[in-house]
């Protein structure tokens, strides 16, 4: 979540390569190999005893967010997510949102999901607020119905 709200209110902009822009993995070195918290879900290799283990994508995410919520589970599970340098992909970030606003009002509905799933039992309460109004300025007012359905965003 630090890394999400360092992003969201622009501070890896204003401090690039520091701890704050942790979000876009910046401050690290592009050439090392490394654990890391998520890779982007384009192309991610995934044994296939993780997946036994955590279970597939979860579809209540759709379009963004699953891969960051599976790599957690992943991670939650013991298993390691790494960055690998040798091995590369082009994707290219955003291209379906341009195209389709749905796309862009997705990106953060996923958001309260992702929040509500992995860190809303352990935030306090004034924090709690300040993520959602965070996620309610960025996506606007369309997001309202999922904030205001607070942790019921996880019922399937």
């Amino acid at each position: 979540p630090q890394a999400s709200f360092y992003y969201m209110f622009g501070l890896s902009r204003l401090f690039p390569g520091s701890r704050y822009s942790r979000y876009d993995l910046k401050h690290l070195d592009i050439h090392q190999q490394m654990d890391v918290d998520s890779v982007t879900g384009a192309f991610m290799l995934v044994r296939t005893t993780a997946i036994r283990e955590v279970g597939l994508l979860d579809d209540r995410f759709w379009m963004y967010g699953e891969d960051l919520d599976w790599a957690k589970r992943i991670k939650d599970a013991g298993w390691r997510v790494v960055y690998n340098p040798v091995v590369t992909a082009l994707h290219v970030k955003d291209q379906s949102a341009r195209q389709n606003p749905r796309a862009r009002l997705e990106f953060y509905r996923a958001m309260p999901i992702f929040y509500y799933k992995h860190y809303r039992k352990q935030t306090p309460f004034w924090l709690h607020i300040m993520v959602l109004a965070g996620i309610l300025l960025k996506g606007g007012w369309p997001l309202w119905p999922t904030i205001r359905a607070g942790s019921a965003v996880l019922q399937k």
